[in-house]
């Protein structure tokens, strides 16, 4: 592959990010007004996991081939770019403002997932029964998220056909999934041809790469004006990645923990989640709180250089 064509890769894999962001909020928001459900709860299920699919098959293939560091390195990175440099840059763009209670209702589940990755890799290894307890509680999750009455709409707004909906959430995930592959095989083609270690790039060009369907769903949805959608699938997304896939990594193949990401890495991520509740507090984001998060994200890529 030469290096122009790795570039035209890159930008047609953005391209699909994008058009599979635009349908996969636009089938939410249908599936969400036809069910009567609240959008928040379709961001931080249906969305979250669809936009997590990239991030599951980069980790899940790489556990397969025995790249553990690729498959911790991914969800950690995949986790501090969702929550700093793409909450950061949702919050520069306009405004974020939760309608749902974040802080009280959803937040447990938001910290309590970042505590776990943490805990369970203070032994220096994800094993299979660490995953076999993330993949119960991801369940645990989605279950308790749909049955809460207070996910029901008090209101029915029908917008667009059923059928049509479906066919974009369903059609979308293959769409980001092919945008992911493109766009992270041309950014690592380009990465390994500058010298950079197999750490460095799941940690960040893997990681943002397969976070780019979050990137373009939740930019997509807060320029829609559909901020519950977007914070609801970042948030979302977090909890999906150390549960589902961290978890589903870990029964395919234990994972050894470094010292650099137990020093570093998982403490870092969180206390960032700690941040991030903080910040939503009151329920609003603004663009102060998003040049904060994005600074944030970089003083962390620095540390990763350092530890690793």
């Amino acid at each position: 592959m030469s290096l122009y064509l790795a570039l035209l890769l890159l930008v047609v894999g953005i391209l699909l990010l994008y058009l599979g962001g635009e349908g996969f909020v636009r089938g939410g928001i249908t599936l969400a007004s036809h069910y009567r459900v609240e959008e928040y709860v379709v961001g931080a299920t249906l969305i979250a996991l669809g936009t997590s699919l990239p991030e599951a098959v980069t980790s899940f293939y790489a556990a397969l081939r025995g790249a553990t560091d690729i498959s911790v390195a991914n969800v950690v990175g995949s986790n501090m770019a969702n929550i700093a440099l793409i909450l950061g840059t949702v919050a520069l763009v306009a405004p974020v403002t939760v309608e749902r209670d974040v802080f009280s209702q959803d937040s447990p589940s938001f910290l309590m997932s970042a505590g776990l990755a943490l805990i369970l890799g203070l032994d220096g290894i994800f094993s299979r029964l660490d995953g076999l307890l993330l993949l119960i509680l991801i369940v645990a999750y989605v279950w308790f998220i749909v049955r809460d009455p207070s996910a029901m709409a008090t209101e029915s707004k029908p917008l667009g056909r059923l059928s049509t909906g479906w066919l974009m959430v369903l059609v979308s995930p293959l769409i980001l999934a092919l945008g992911s592959k493109l766009t992270v095989d041309s950014a690592v083609f380009l990465a390994e041809h500058m010298g950079i270690s197999q750490w460095i790039i799941g940690v960040s060009m893997i990681a943002v790469g397969t976070s780019l369907p979050e990137i373009s769903t939740s930019l997509v949805a807060t320029l829609r004006g559909e901020q519950a959608i977007a914070v609801g699938n970042l948030l979302g997304s977090n909890i999906f990645n150390i549960y589902f896939i961290l978890g589903g990594a870990s029964v395919i193949r234990p994972m050894p923990v470094g010292p650099g990401t137990r020093a570093f890495d998982l403490p870092v991520l969180f206390i960032f989640h700690l941040v991030v509740l903080f910040m939503l507090y009151d329920r609003r984001l603004d663009r102060d709180s998003g040049i904060t998060l994005i600074l944030g994200y970089a003083a962390f890529m620095i540390g990763v250089l350092t530890f690793h």
